[in-house]
């Protein structure tokens, strides 16, 4: 139940992307001799230059801490009056690369591209099929090579059929969830000290549920620019999906049904370059309080991407 349970935490946390600037309402700009600083976010990738970020993932699961580290390798390169983002996944050494064994895992570790807009949108994950196909080998390889638990195999292929049959847009932030803060702030313009807030669908392998969010630019220092956000979805539509998804893909597992989600938040802080408009760092921490049995739990999850500009 490995990958089964990768995922749950994905969908108890629910795995929406950056916060983008939409629909938004400033709040009162603060009373000021001078008119505070606004700051336009460009998009000016180094066209064929390798990047590498390290992201680091450190979460608490029944008490427990768990740590994963990886490193991609990220390059950028025009494509008409678009843009194609190229990820490629850097393990660190001693760490196997995802094998036939983990289905899931291998979908989501093979090298992507990803079509951007001139602003820096992703909107498209170039041959998604692939993707998919490689699971689904994956899956025929480890029924037929190893004895597997008939459940564990049922939530494997539950959870596949589950992702591909979600709307194009959730089946894309899901393949991107791990470097869209890259490009998130693009193309944002923003004062300082002002806070936007929007409410808009937040896209995970729960289904879409709605999200509020805010967005501060909090300062500018030289050429980064740092801004915060924060979201959260209803805890109740949450729990109910969270319910009807393991209810789903894992019916002998009915004590997992035992819960309540009290609370849940999503909280960001980007470091941003003016000149090219990518992130150099970013940071969110997404907290889910829960009750069972009378007894208050927290699930907590830690994320740090940052650019690595030197490998020593």
């Amino acid at each position: 139940m490995r990958e089964l349970g990768t995922f749950m935490l994905l969908a108890a946390v629910v795995a929406a992307g950056p916060t983008q600037p939409g629909s938004a309402v400033p709040t009162t700009a603060p009373a000021a001799e001078q008119a505070p600083q606004s700051v336009a976010i460009p998009f000016a990738p180094p066209l064929g230059q390798p990047l590498r970020y390290r992201l680091v993932r450190e979460a608490t699961r029944g008490g427990r801490p768990q740590r994963t580290e990886v490193m991609f390798l990220v390059s950028f390169r025009r494509s008409g009056g678009d843009y194609v983002m190229s990820v490629r996944l850097e393990l660190p050494p001693g760490v196997p690369a995802p094998s036939a064994s983990s289905a899931i895992s291998l979908i989501f570790s093979r090298p992507t591209e990803f079509r951007l807009t001139a602003a820096g949108e992703i909107v498209e994950l170039l041959d998604m099929e692939a993707h998919w196909a490689a699971g689904e080998r994956a899956v025929a390889e480890m029924t037929g090579q190893r004895a597997i638990d008939p459940s564990a195999r049922q939530a494997v292929v539950g959870m596949i059929a589950q992702i591909r049959a979600l709307p194009p847009e959730a089946q894309l932030e899901l393949f991107a969830r791990n470097v869209a803060p890259i490009v998130a702030a693009a193309g944002v313009e923003l004062t300082v000290g002002e806070e936007l807030r929007e409410s808009g669908m937040a896209h995970s392998i729960l289904g879409s549920l709605m999200q509020n969010a805010t967005v501060r630019l909090d300062g500018v220092d030289g050429r980064i620019a740092r801004l915060s956000g924060r979201s959260t979805v209803s805890s109740e539509e949450l729990e109910a999906a969270t319910r009807e998804l393991v209810a789903r893909l894992a019916p002998s597992r009915q004590d997992a049904l035992g819960f309540r989600i009290v609370s849940n938040e999503l909280t960001e802080a980007y470091e941003v370059s003016l000149e090219t408009g990518l992130t150099e760092r970013y940071r969110t921490e997404k907290v889910v309080v829960t009750e069972a049995d009378g007894t208050t739990g927290r699930a907590t999850e830690v994320q740090t991407l940052e650019r690595v500009r030197s490998l020593r």
